[in-house]
């Protein structure tokens, strides 16, 4: 799927790994602060921007593949062969559809990140990894057609800097990004070249508007509230739905309107409760038979705890509890609680273990690197099959459609649609485009197990 086959040998991989963990230690001198994935993954949270030191270390290059650092206070750009950017006015086209270059032999995508010890650099050496599980299954017949290059654009987030590097100025499609201010950037950057930006790590909403060619991947805080209350509204139908929040100014009173709007389009009478209160909020579940507890919380492990602990001292078996995500990676948790308040939660990029796909991911990925994939890894493995889609799709000169094109099953399931905007009455156009596509899992037996 990439241009060269060279590009992803197994030797190429391994030396990439080598750069990966040198780079960390060169960056560890300069004390980092250690991102884990519940903090880069909180749905609606943008990423962290308070780490943003310039960090000088070398870089490494090869002919195909750019693994390059660059040095805010150093006006000179790493990658050897830069060019000054062209001055392209930005697309005034508001179509969803983005044309290509026809006549076209390669088409060149470039992947962007911050490689260095401000981030968790395991998870995106882990994302490389299924890059390169993924070339190994290339057909003969798209070889030498995909060109990408990963370039370490540090904590750069100008626009005129960025565009030094050859691998942008000449890219078709530009993934990555991490910073909430280097999406934008990055975002606006690809809106000027006319090309489709494909973010992937940031979740938050609307970072982009009237951008037709944005797309993001990590669905945001509002996509997990609606899949889990639409779950609970046709599934479980409840006698009462409360959304249990810490405080009236905490981060998880942000996501009322999302279970509010659902509640009452499924007519499920709900109550708002803020553990806040002087109140015994406990009391308000004794007069119904059936109650789900929704606790959008994903910052606070105590508080959520807590709040189970006392739910499962009402003895109530007919009480169901919702929460976010980042619980089934919580570490010191009594997984039991879960099972007693028959918890649910939405999930990202849901991997099933039993198809004939992801064994032989699983295969090749311990054969190649000696350990299992993790979360990043299959997700590496996805992203890659939609540089192909779209690559292969302008090399033939044809239009690309997010909503039609990038939808579908790979190791995980994606639904790509259109956030709308209005330019007249009655008529709406896609502002940017994101992913909804969310698994709900529920914990029984001693684990998360998918019931839609």
């Amino acid at each position: 799927m990439f241009e060269k086959r060279n590009l992803w040998i197994d030797s190429m991989s391994r030396f990439i790994l080598v750069i990966l963990v040198c780079a960390f230690s060169l960056a560890s001198c300069f004390t980092p602060t250690r991102v884990t994935n519940n903090q880069t993954d909180l749905p609606g949270r943008s990423p962290t921007t308070a780490s943003e030191k310039s960090d000088p270390t070398t870089s490494a290059q090869s002919d195909t593949l750019h693994i390059s650092k660059s040095n805010q206070t150093d006006k000179k750009v790493v990658v050897k062969d830069t060019v000054q950017s062209k001055v392209v006015k930005a697309n005034k086209d508001k179509s969803s559809k983005i044309p290509h270059q026809t006549g076209k032999k390669v088409f060149k995508a470039v992947l962007v990140m911050p490689l260095d010890g401000s981030y968790h650099i395991g998870r995106f050496s882990e994302f490389i990894n299924g890059l390169t599980i993924a070339n190994q299954q290339d057909s003969k017949d798209d070889l030498g057609k995909i060109e990408l290059n990963i370039i370490n654009i540090g904590n750069l987030n100008n626009e005129a800097e960025l565009s030094k590097f050859t691998a942008i100025e000449q890219a078709d499609l530009i993934l990555g990004g991490y910073q909430t201010s280097q999406v934008k950037t990055i975002a606006q950057l690809a809106a000027n070249k006319g090309i489709p930006f494909i973010s992937l790590w940031n979740s938050s909403e609307d970072i982009v508007l009237n951008n037709p060619g944005y797309i993001q991947l990590k669905p945001a805080l509002s996509s997990y509230c609606k899949a889990i209350s639409e779950y609970i509204s046709r599934e479980v139908k409840p006698d009462l739905a409360i959304i249990l929040l810490e405080g009236k100014d905490s981060k998880d009173s942000g996501t009322i309107p999302y279970f509010e709007n659902t509640y009452r389009k499924n007519n499920i009478a709900y109550k708002i409760l803020y553990a806040e209160d002087n109140i015994e909020w406990k009391s308000q579940l004794g007069a119904y038979k059936s109650t789900v507890v929704n606790i959008p919380n994903w910052v606070n492990k105590n508080f959520v705890l807590s709040s189970i602990r006392q739910l499962i001292e009402l003895q109530n078996t007919n009480i169901t509890v919702t929460g976010m995500p980042q619980w089934e990676t919580w570490d010191q948790v009594d997984f039991g609680l879960y099972e007693l308040v028959h918890l649910t939660i939405p999930t990202f990029n849901f991997i099933s273990p039993g198809i004939m796909q992801t064994g032989i991911f699983d295969k090749k990925y311990y054969d190649n690197f000696g350990t299992w994939p993790t979360t990043e890894s299959y997700y590496g493995f996805d992203v890659f099959q939609m540089i192909k889609k779209i690559g292969l799709k302008s090399l033939t000169g044809e239009v690309f459609n997010p909503a039609n094109d990038l939808s579908g099953q790979y190791l995980s399931y994606y639904k790509i649609q259109p956030s709308l905007e209005g330019i007249e009455e009655g008529k709406f156009q896609p502002s940017y485009y994101y992913n909804s596509y969310l698994t709900i899992k529920k914990f029984e037996g001693g684990r998360f197990v998918p019931v839609q």
